[in-house]
């Protein structure tokens, strides 16, 4: 196949070929959004930032429920301070010219999120979600941008819950997500909830430092110290009484 050969445009017009013919074909929509994503995944080193861009936007686009494009966007957007210049102009542009995609505002809105410029982020988030209404990884984002702003209202939580409990069902059990679910659950004062969901987390995903903690405090805010010490055992903190 012109997969298999790496023939890129070979692979992506047959996809659209087949896309044309069947367009609300689930399994159409996941091909076309894998091949975009491979072509991808296989020159983004050497594109230009608008052409590895408009490729895992167009594969979000095509096929937001694609795990796969949800991984590759997460792993973009985790290097935001380390991406080409290329790619880091092609930005700048879109916001300038009004062309700014679903992955252009995720990958701005991460650099927010981690220089805990949470109400700056929403904005941005908002506006991915708009374009990319099922994508687990923006309702996750957006849930922790809502749960840790600094004025957060009540109806905040609720969103959140709801966007996260959302990317659960379309992602399936991915660990960060369970643990942003615990964290809300713990800031809506619901300790029990919290632990079951960072217990969900670790199933998924053992090695996770920063959920052992999480679940550690949970457990002490319901009074199992014990519990509390094993995991930040587990974690490699130790707690002070």
């Amino acid at each position: 196949s012109s997969v298999l050969r790496e023939d890129w445009d070979g692979a992506i017009q047959a996809a659209k070929e087949a896309l044309q013919r069947w367009p609300n074909d689930q399994l159409v929509r996941r091909a076309m959004s894998e091949t975009l994503r491979l072509k991808y995944r296989a020159t983004s080193d050497w594109q230009s930032g608008e052409i590895a861009i408009g490729l895992l936007n167009t594969a979000l686009e095509i096929d937001p429920t694609n795990p796969k494009v949800s991984e590759e966007i997460a792993r973009l957007i985790g290097r935001t301070a380390e991406l080409p210049e290329a790619m880091k102009s092609h930005l700048q542009q879109q916001l300038a010219d009004g062309s700014a995609t679903a992955v252009t505002h995720l990958i701005l809105a991460n650099g927010l999120l981690q220089e805990g410029e949470f109400d700056k982020a929403i904005p941005h988030l908002e506006i991915a979600l708009r374009s990319a209404p099922n994508s687990p990884v923006v309702m996750n984002n957006l849930g922790i941008a809502l749960c840790r702003r600094p004025d957060r209202h009540p109806e905040d939580l609720i969103r959140a819950a709801e966007l996260v409990e959302q990317a659960l069902a379309v992602a399936g059990p991915m660990a960060e997500i369970y643990d942003t679910l615990g964290e809300i659950r713990m800031a809506e004062g619901r300790p029990y909830d919290a632990i079951d969901a960072f217990e969900s987390a670790l199933s998924a995903d053992a090695s996770r430092i920063i959920t052992r903690r999480k679940l550690a405090a949970a457990y002490r805010a319901i009074g199992l110290e014990d519990m509390a010490r094993l995991h930040e055992k587990l974690s490699g903190e130790e707690h002070s009484p």
